[in-house]
């Protein structure tokens, strides 16, 4: 039996046997579209439903470091696993703060982390996007 996330199961039998000529026989039936009930506790996903960082806005002094969780969740509502979140921080913000990573991948709560390290004073800003939504975080760097 091989089951499915959506709990149909496609059951299947093979019978073979070889006689005394050495001859090979046998059948093989599938039956397709068998409901089987059973409880799944994993993201059945179709697509990225949303993209949130916490915290949604930082502060930091110079020189110090931060971690921000970017959370996906999917059309199911949970956690999506195994899903690239890239990093970006806008222009003038390069210059400012740097990032541990410009992309991460989604563990089995559907949140990927990056640290924040602070160089120079004034606002940064970093987006995060993760199939197609996205989510921006304001950094305000001090002295």
């Amino acid at each position: 039996c091989e089951t499915t996330y959506e709990g149909w199961s496609y059951y299947y039998y093979r019978i073979a046997a070889q006689n005394s000529t050495n001859r090979a026989y046998g059948e093989e039936k599938g039956f397709d579209n068998c409901f089987m009930p059973f409880e799944y506790d994993g993201c059945i996903c179709d697509e990225v439903e949303s993209v949130a960082a916490s915290p949604d806005s930082l502060s930091l002094k110079r020189k110090k470091s931060r971690e921000i969780m970017v959370t996906v969740t999917c059309n199911s509502g949970q956690g999506y696993e195994g899903e690239t979140v890239t990093a970006k921080v806008n222009k003038s913000g390069q210059r400012r703060i740097s990032l541990s990573t410009s992309s991460a991948t989604t563990d089995a709560d559907g949140n990927a982390v990056f640290t924040i390290k602070a160089r120079k004073a004034e606002n940064a800003r970093i987006t995060f996007t993760s199939g197609g939504k996205d989510v921006t975080v304001i950094a305000r760097i001090k002295k």
